[in-house]
């Protein structure tokens, strides 16, 4: 039975997603989880948080994070996040939206999970708005 996300509390039903990515993000979430006070058994919950920002965004910052990530050659691991399930839905609309816009641009879910993520690492929210 899938557990409603306490912090956003909107969610109901939960979906696993293996994330690709490099050894080096992998190392880097522990401790932005932990500096962002969640705890190490809340990092789907921060990862959540991320995703929920990234894809508010115009398509337009989107894809220019995406790119980058989609140029990523080193993804040498990988890691799994529990989402909601709504959310895998805007995931899959913001995917949707960047291809209508830019055919040669193909996110995959994992894609925008990661560029949700790395943009959070590098506290581009936070720099840029």
């Amino acid at each position: 039975m899938a557990k409603p996300i306490v912090k956003t509390g909107h969610y109901t039903k939960i979906k696993k997603i293996t994330v690709k990515m490099t050894k080096k993000t992998k190392a880097e979430i522990p401790k932005a989880v932990i500096d962002d006070g969640y705890n190490l058994r809340e990092k789907s919950k921060w990862v959540v948080a991320a995703v929920e920002d990234f894809v508010k965004k115009p398509v337009k910052d989107i894809e220019g994070a995406l790119v980058s990530e989609l140029l990523t050659n080193t993804l040498d691991t990988h890691d799994v996040f529990s989402l909601p399930t709504d959310l895998v839905t805007e995931i899959n609309q913001v995917s949707a939206k960047v291809v209508l816009e830019h055919p040669g641009v193909k996110p995959s879910q994992s894609s925008i999970i990661r560029a949700a993520i790395s943009r959070k690492l590098l506290n581009l929210d936070e720099l840029f708005g």
